[in-house]
């Protein structure tokens, strides 16, 4: 029967990571728990929601004597939070009900059998391919943000992930705007691949690469599922059908503005701009001439603001106005030092990308400028 004795910190911050697996809108009640596998002195916990996300993780424990079951997510995380530092004892007795003790308290959760719990299968015939921790990092926070919350598209919820050869692109867009990043892998994947890998999944795996527990990260890609492994965590995820959009028609091309300026000085003017454009649907304008660059926003219910930096410029004078919280998203997202904006006219898209990076590009709709 199932039983461990573990550290109450290791437990709890392991609850929690798979805790996100969870939906808690599963129609089994069984897919709102999250499974406790106990052998060979450690712990695997496992949650899925059986859509687009599932976690598993190891850790090490004391004392294990093998079986398993499952738990409440929701419990099990806020009971694993509550428990006072130093050892925790989790116990299952036949009726399914774990004990869980460490120092005076003593909690019985009642827990459902482990037979029905459905994980996301095994990847089959899948491309794999490794990459170091940080390039993959990188690539997340330069692109996830790009996806849209708009659940009655689906293929726009999910980042695109492209591997021909050697050459990984990665592109999410939600059609107001569209983040690409490029990166070489160390050798040619042995077949091409397209995959279109859900937010969700994508969050959480930049989660747990923030927390920098693995140096690389192992990708495995089948027809309809995709595996991240690092470290002693594994994120897998059904895959999003559909076709993606044609992503290369939006780049825009024949740009003849080109506007170099600081990042850190743009960021820091956006703030100030945003606190009367978001009165007005986040606009704000950009007009760039003589090498000055003024940023603008106004609102009849609250004022108007302007200001003015210094930038290197190339071609004629561009005015341009732009959802003013897209733009600070890419700013913060790129983490460089000079940003470029190149432009042709004010009703075309705008492409962003770090002043020494064409790596990354980041396509942005322009707003209608209001007179």
């Amino acid at each position: 029967m199932f039983s461990v004795t573990c550290d109450q910190v290791a437990l709890y911050e392991n609850v929690q990571l798979v805790s996100r697996g969870v939906s808690g809108r599963s129609t089994q009640p069984i897919q709102n728990n999250i499974l406790l596998k106990a052998s060979d002195e450690q712990l695997t916990l496992v949650a899925t929601d059986m859509e687009y996300i599932g976690i598993r993780t190891v850790m090490p424990v004391t004392e294990a004597e093998e079986g398993q079951i499952t738990l409440p997510s929701r419990i099990l995380t806020d009971v694993a939070g509550s428990l006072p530092p130093g050892p925790v004892t989790l116990t299952a007795n036949e009726n399914h009900s774990v004990e869980i003790r460490a120092k005076d308290s003593d909690f019985n959760i009642r827990g459902l059998p482990a037979d029905d719990f459905q994980e996301l299968p095994e990847l089959d015939d899948a491309v794999r391919f490794t990459m170091p921790a940080d390039v993959l990092l990188k690539i997340l926070r330069r692109t996830v943000f790009a996806t849209s919350g708009d659940e009655t598209r689906p293929i726009l919820t999910g980042a695109l992930l492209k591997i021909t050869g050697s050459n990984l692109a990665t592109v999410a867009t939600d059609t107001y705007r569209l983040a690409l990043y490029e990166t070489q892998l160390e050798s040619d994947v042995e077949r091409d691949v397209e995959a279109i890998v859900s937010r969700r999944a994508l969050t959480e795996l930049e989660r747990t690469l923030s927390a920098g527990s693995a140096e690389e990260v192992e990708i495995g890609i089948s027809s309809n599922q995709v595996g991240f492994v690092a470290g002693e965590t594994v994120i897998s995820s059904r895959l999003i059908e559909g076709q993606f959009v044609n992503y290369p028609k939006v780049i825009p091309t024949g740009t003849d503005k080109r506007i170099t300026v600081s990042s850190e000085a743009l960021k820091e003017t956006l703030q100030r701009a945003l606190v009367v454009a978001r009165q007005d649907a986040y606009r704000v304008v950009l007009r760039a001439k003589d090498g000055v660059l003024t940023v603008s926003a106004q609102s009849q219910d609250v004022g108007k603001v302007e200001e003015t930096l210094s930038v290197a410029m190339e071609g004629e004078e561009a005015e341009i106005a732009f959802n003013g919280n897209y733009l600070m998203e890419m700013l913060e997202a790129a983490e460089c030092d000079e940003m470029t904006i190149k432009l042709s006219g004010p009703l075309n898209s705008g492409l962003l990308h770090p002043a020494d990076d064409e790596g990354y590009l980041y396509v942005l709709m322009p707003m209608q400028i209001m007179a």
